[in-house]
């Protein structure tokens, strides 16, 4: 009987301990990391120029729990959920090499798993995603800067 007792303590412990692993990589910090609002500060797209934003309040995206809101010009233009998870895959994805150090996690959108990758780093108060391959005239990089007040 004591055999039977322990091996049905080690089985609940053990799927305890498995569903305490159900959150498939999300990443709580890249969550953490993202609150508040972020003005688009530049913009580059593979071979295209560099572009500089200088305003600083005509391009918003902001993150509030598990919500975010696209501003342009003051007006909202989209709003939705997002979660973020850890991605190592970013050299994969963006076709360039030495990026996997700082951009090993992602936003995903209103639960689209399906859609480019969009993988970001935070550097105190500087947001800086990138997404698509460059080897294909696809990459995309954007540099954001954390707004103070909103």
């Amino acid at each position: 009987m004591k055999k039977a007792c322990y091996i049905l303590f080690v089985f609940v412990i053990s799927a305890l301990v498995a569903c305490d692993k159900d959150n498939k990589g999300q990443d709580d910090r890249g969550t953490r990391d993202l609150q508040g609002g972020w003005a688009l500060r530049e913009r580059s797209a593979a071979m295209g120029p560099i572009i500089t934003y200088n305003s600083g309040t005509e391009h918003i995206l902001t993150f509030r729990e598990n919500k975010y809101y696209i501003y342009e010009s003051g007006e909202k233009i989209a709003e939705g959920t997002y979660t973020t998870m850890i991605d190592t895959t970013v050299e994969q994805n963006v076709c360039l090499v030495g990026l996997a150090s700082d951009f090993n996690r992602r936003i995903v959108f209103d639960n689209d798993l399906s859609s480019p990758k969009i993988f970001f780093y935070v550097n105190k108060d500087e947001l800086i995603t990138i997404s698509g391959c460059y080897a294909i005239d696809a990459g995309q990089k954007k540099i954001y800067g954390r707004l103070r007040s909103l």
